[in-house]
């Protein structure tokens, strides 16, 4: 038995000899920064290195994406490092009550110098919410310790008591995967009361812990809220917390420090992993311990779910690793993209002796596939999606930010690739959007013989004159997404987009140029946009825009100090004419009708400052739809009191895997289904005229008299012949249509259930004779759960599962009965 009781000792700092340095110093060129994937430091900002890490502070005025300020973390790396354990990081900042009130500071400054072997820095100021907290961070590295401690003492200089305020941090993991002993990978969109918190980037590991342990820590998709206290702060009361950020090679290495600061003894385990095939030990197999009494259930729709993993590691170039964990029983198993594990081992700890444990692997498996269009025979721009079969298990390629393997999914630009995988049987679906059949192919995969599959894909729904849009998507120019522009836009074109709206958080982002760089140019186009992502007053997409690198955000517009009311007006004074969306308009904290106590009985707010000067509200925000009944409530309501205000839907993708980019997608009349032939323009002009069909699965097609959605028919007399077009691809399947008449449903047609498992193309003309003016709409529900494992259930951050219904909605075609020319709204429009 080989306890770490030493373990202390070896984080103590190191008081002597030329390895024990530490020093604070202010940026003076790029090449004091640390090398980094992510890049957030920059000249000016202040350095904390010692010959484990170096982090950078922000200066005051360095405001970097979704901060209040500078004074925040944006950069950590391993001393030293070149690529291999460079900086993955986005940023850490204060999370205060509630995302985003974080601190707001006017001064950072360096207290100590590192000349006494601690290096020290301090911001002080306010909340960024409404000044009633004073402020006071210490950032604190020491010589020959592998994490920075952060200190932060909070005053309530307000006028009320806190009740239940939660204090602690909002880390944004930049490129690096989230990882939660006893829910590895799978930590995403939960939250959890947990030991620490951390992530997994190339070369680099990170972890957040308390000393006391134990921290409840909400978790997004790239995000986390760890929260270090919860408590009462009465008036003029001062509380202190403190909490570590740690950097490490390897997430064992991380999960032993923060393990080691929170008092636990723990025990070394050694292994190595060799090859079946030559007996030899493998480099860079990925090795898990699971902790053995902890089970989850298997989920059957191809997510990697979570599994009980206390810590994660690589094997060296002796193909040997080591784990440091707590007493009990534990399960050590190699995970590797291209071999199968096959032989894992138990181990219980404490043990009497410390000997190698040993662990088998396969030889590596070779997939070569192409995608072709069945009938021009064209190689297709596509995505792949792997399920394990007969006792396979499902393959995780990777993080899923990386467009050749992210989890189960691969994307092809090409149509064509070659795919490393273990060994195995699996089901493969190829897929391209909502107007291709998907095709089925299992395949058995043997050691180190590569195999060949083909698919073949048939368009089955005809969107002649319409285009594939999603407006609503993230690449790494938002603090919350790791997902490369290039990967981005391979992703968007093998989900069969035809238009892109590139909506970083305050940051002008433009496809085209890399598009063109892909050549991808017959598939796909875009425009540059911008997500203004304000704080308590809602997200707003805008585009197109023109980037502009001299200014803040590459050009975007700067809502601080605005109201809504002022940021519409700003955008309608560009020369480009851009849209207006209102995003998730009725979601949590970053709903805009909400706060403003809209109510769309009279269109009015309750909040100065409230406008409807926008073009477009958000029915479907990606797959989630939880607040579908609500919204659609709020859009009826708009249109029944005369507003054009177009129903749209965007995907609002940060990954390539838990919020698929495309679905929702929209579907625009623009006269041409082939993108080299659209501009910005044209598309912006169709969604003014509210020619937009959201799709969540089905396309469907409205027409009254012959003409399109968005279309004014007037005719005082007889009736007006609505034709109702519904198709959907083979996996997807439509059970109900229904007409909506001024928000009310005045017809339905239930679908024959043999459509299920085959295209779709589902006709029915009917007629209408409205006493006065009305708009009608047309509504189509599907079989809750038909879309996966093309589109995978919807999580919520509370860990609960909603399997996704099929859902389109056209927007109105508007019928002048009474011959006056214009539209008169059912409801008398209240000016305030």
């Amino acid at each position: 038995m080989r306890r770490f009781l030493w373990l202390v000792v070896a984080l103590t700092v190191v008081s002597s000899g030329a390895s024990a340095e530490v020093k604070a110093f202010v940026a003076q060129s790029p090449a004091d920064l640390p090398p980094s994937r992510r890049v957030g430091g920059r000249v000016g900002d202040i350095v904390l290195r010692n010959e484990k890490i170096t982090v950078v502070i922000t200066a005051a005025g360095h405001i970097h994406r979704s901060a209040a300020s500078g004074g925040n973390i944006v950069d950590v790396a391993l001393t030293g490092a070149k690529d291999k354990g460079a900086d993955e990081l986005d940023q850490i900042f204060l999370f205060l009550g509630r995302y985003p009130r974080q601190g707001r500071y006017s001064s950072v400054q360096i207290t100590q110098d590192g000349s006494n072997g601690v290096a020290e820095v301090v911001a002080e100021g306010i909340d960024s919410e409404d000044g009633s907290l004073r402020l006071r961070t210490v950032y604190r590295l020491e010589a020959g310790k592998p994490y920075i401690l952060i200190r932060t003492a909070v005053t309530n200089a307000g006028d009320k008591p806190l009740t239940k305020f939660d204090l602690g941090d909002a880390i944004q993991w930049g490129n690096s995967r989230s990882f939660a002993p006893l829910f590895g990978f799978g930590i995403q969109r939960r939250t959890e009361v947990l030991d620490w918190i951390g992530a997994e980037g190339y070369g680099i590991a990170y972890a957040w812990c308390t000393a006391q342990g134990k921290n409840r820590i909400i978790n997004g998709l790239g995000w986390s809220d760890p929260i270090a206290i919860t408590t009462d702060i009465t008036q003029g009361e001062t509380i202190v917390y403190e909490r570590y950020f740690i950097a490490a090679p390897t997430l064992a290495e991380a999960a032993k420090i923060a393990w080691s600061l929170q008092g636990r003894e723990l025990y070394e385990a050694q292994g190595i992993v060799r090859s079946r095939a030559t007996g030899k030990p493998v480099v860079g197999i990925r090795v898990v311990a699971l902790a053995r009494e902890v089970k989850f259930q298997p989920k059957n729709s191809g997510e990697p779910s979570a599994e009980p993993a206390v810590a994660a590691t690589h094997t060296n170039k002796d193909g040997k690793f080591a784990f440091w964990l707590p007493a009990g029983s534990y399960h050590f198993q190699a995970k590797h993209v291209a071999r199968l594990s096959l032989k894992d081992a138990a181990i219980k700890l404490p043990t009497k002796t410390l000997k190698l444990v040993e662990l088998l692997v396969s030889g590596a498996g070779v997939l070569v596939f192409e995608v072709r269009d069945s009938e021009t025979k064209e190689l297709l721009p596509s995505r792949l999606t792997f399920l394990g079969i007969k006792g396979t298990a499902t393959p995780d390629f990777g993080p899923n930010f990386l467009a050749t393997g992210a989890e189960n999914y691969v994307f092809t630009a090409t149509g064509k690739g070659t795919r490393t995988i273990p060994p195995g049987t699996y089901r493969i679906y190829a897929s391209r959007g909502l107007e291709y059949d998907v095709d089925v192919v299992e395949v058995s995969v043997p050691e180190q013989k590569p195999v060949k599959v083909s698919f073949n894909l048939k368009r089955s729904v005809d969107t002649k004159r319409w285009i594939a849009v999603d407006p609503h998507m993230h690449c790494s120019n938002s603090f919350d997404s790791a997902v490369s522009l290039e990967d981005r836009i391979i992703s968007c074109a093998a989900e069969g987009l035809e238009f892109i709206v590139m909506s970083d958080h305050d940051f002008v982002t433009d496809p085209v140029p890399t598009i063109r760089k892909l050549g991808l140019e017959k598939w796909i186009t875009g425009a540059a946009g911008v997500e203004i992502t304000t704080r308590g007053m809602g997200h707003y997409n805008v585009f197109p825009l023109i980037p502009d690198p001299t200014k803040p955000g590459n050009g975007t517009i700067l809502w601080q100090n605005k109201t809504p009311e002022q940021i519409f007006a700003e955008v309608r004074s560009l020369p480009t004419r851009p849209l207006i969306i209102v995003n998730h308009p009725r979601f949590s904290t970053i709903a805009y009708f909400t706060p403003y106590g809209f109510d769309p009985e009279t269109c009015t707010a309750t909040k100065p400052g409230f406008s409807l000067n926008f073009d477009a509200m958000e029915l479907c925000n990606g797959k989630a739809q939880t607040d579908l009944a609500i919204l659609l409530r709020d859009w009826f309501g708009l249109l029944n009191n005369g507003y054009r205000i177009a129903a749209v839907a965007g995907s609002d993708s940060h990954t390539l895997t838990q919020d698929e980019v495309g679905y929702a997608r929209n579907f625009v009349y623009v006269g041409t289904d082939d993108p080299r032939q659209v501009s910005s323009e044209t598309v912006v002009e169709a969604f003014r005229n509210g020619r937009v069909v959201v799709s969540i699965g089905p396309f469907v097609t409205l027409t009254a008299d012959g003409q399109p959605t968005g279309s004014l028919i007037s005719k005082p007399r007889g009736d007006i012949v609505l034709d109702i077009r519904v198709q959907a691809p083979n996996w997807v399947s439509v059970e109900e249509v229904e007409l909506v008449a001024n928000g009310i449903a005045v017809k339905r047609w239930r679908l024959p259930s043999d459509n299920r498992m085959k295209a779709l193309d589902w006709k029915v003309k009917t007629g209408v004779r409205p006493r006065q003016d009305a708009w009608y709409a047309v509504i189509v529900r599907g079989v809750e759960g038909s879309l996966e494992p093309i589109l995978r259930p919807f999580r919520t951050f509370e860990g609960e599962t909603y399997r996704v219904i099929p859902f389109a909605v056209t927007n109105p075609v508007w019928v002048d009965r009474d011959g006056n020319g214009v539209f008169d709204p059912p409801k008398r429009r209240i000016v305030p």
